[in-house]
Order: structure tokens, then C-alpha cells, then sequence
């Protein structure tokens, strides 16, 4: 996980997009990393040290596969409880079923990790203000 040693949990958030390992360690979508910027600096009623970043894939030379990655995650997810999973895209719905199994997925009244699906970055690019509107509004209602 990114920032993992910097990490103490419990955490607030993760946030996930489909091609954060690109953004992180390959050739990042300039556009895009001054978004994420920009959504923690100015949308999030948190600081950037309780946030963490999960890549739904990693792009390396040895393919891992759905199933290890979703392992990791969902071993992520109980080693740091965050109170929420920021999904820009909508890119982890399917690793929430196994959530859900083990008792992390989110429920009424509860307090484990809620899984909040924003619209993707992409899609708020290059300015699409009404869809960023949407996801800020979101990010914004969310309690640190």
C-alpha cells in the first residue's frame, strides 16, 4: 500500500481509481494527479495523513492476480479499518462481497468501513464541473 509506513490505524480513508499505480509510479496523467490534489486539499474535511491510497491494480513484470489482489486488499481494509473507501469509478464494487463475508463492508449503524463509489476522475476532466460538483458534494457530506 502507499504511504503504509506512515500509517497508523485506524485510518479515515482509502482512496482507490483504476489507474492509480499509473498516476503513482508509471506515467501519470498530469490532469489527474492535480485533481487528486486538489479533492484532498480543498473537498476533504480530513488531513492527507489519514488518508491512504489502495491501486486496484498494480503494473509490475510479474502478474498478480484478482485474487491476490483482493486478498491484499481486504487484509488492508481489517488492518486499518477505514471509515471509508473512496471508489472513484466505481472500481472495487466486487471485492465488497467478500467485505461484506467477513464482516468489514459497511451497515446500518455500524462502525466499519463504508464504501463510497464517486464518479471517476476522468470523467470530471478536463473541467466537467457538474460531475465534480456531484463528487465534492459527496466528499464533502462525509464525517472525518
Amino acid at each position: 500500500m502507499f504511504y503504509r509506513r506512515r500509517l497508523q490505524p485506524p485510518i479515515v480513508a482509502i482512496i482507490t481509481y483504476a489507474p492509480l499505480d499509473h498516476d503513482f509510479r508509471g506515467l501519470p496523467n498530469e490532469e489527474r494527479v492535480r485533481l487528486i490534489h486538489a479533492i484532498i486539499d480543498k473537498a476533504m474535511p480530513w488531513c492527507l495523513e489519514d488518508v491512504a491510497f489502495w491501486p486496484l491494480a498494480v503494473y509490475s513484470p510479474t502478474p498478480i492476480t484478482n485474487d491476490v489482489a483482493e486478498a491484499a486488499f481486504v487484509r488492508v481494509v481489517a488492518e486499518f479499518s477505514p471509515k471509508y473507501i473512496l471508489d472513484f469509478g466505481d472500481c472495487i464494487s466486487a471485492f465488497f462481497v467478500n467485505l461484506i463475508h467477513t464482516g468489514h463492508h459497511d451497515a446500518p449503524g455500524s462502525p466499519q468501513t463504508r464504501h463510497v463509489i464517486l464518479p471517476s476522475l476522468d470523467d470530471m476532466l478536463p473541467d466537467n464541473k457538474p460531475i465534480k460538483k456531484a463528487a465534492w458534494d459527496i466528499i464533502r457530506g462525509l464525517t472525518p
